[in-house]
């Protein structure tokens, strides 16, 4: 990597902004909604980690079958999301969603092989993500 390019890497992340989420700012019904999806995440769903407190709403569907699915620390998944990681026995699927990532409603992400998604993304609501075309030849 030559010296421009890495200093116009370092000027754009050195612009990014960031706020601080104030909780108390929060009407009470968003702070139940975030207080059920992460309950929601750690005992139904069973994705927690340490240090990996996911936010799942009601709706979303998590179909594995020689497969992986990890959340990364507070992201979101918002209803009607499917996240479908069915890969072979010999090579199982995976998707790594980063930290505080939010994927909105209708989306559907499917991996035969691997997809990551990386931190603070967000993925609008009806979108289709898939690794392959689905077609054996």
């Amino acid at each position: 990597m030559s010296e421009a390019e890495r200093e116009a890497i370092e000027q754009v992340t050195a612009g990014a902004q960031s706020r601080a989420i104030r909780v108390g700012a929060m009407p009470f019904w968003r702070k139940r909604e975030i207080v059920w999806g992460i309950l929601r995440g750690a005992l139904w769903y069973r994705r927690a980690g340490f240090k990996r407190l996911p936010i799942i709403h009601r709706g979303v569907k998590l179909r594995v079958a020689h497969g992986l699915v990890r959340l990364g620390h507070l992201s979101e998944l918002h209803e009607r999301v499917v996240l479908s990681a069915i890969g072979a026995p010999e090579r199982p699927a995976r998707i790594c969603i980063g930290d505080y990532t939010s994927i909105w409603y209708g989306t559907v992400i499917s991996a035969q092989h691997e997809i990551t998604i990386g931190n603070h993304c967000a993925i609008s609501w009806n979108c289709t993500i898939i690794d392959n075309d689905m077609h054996k030849l």
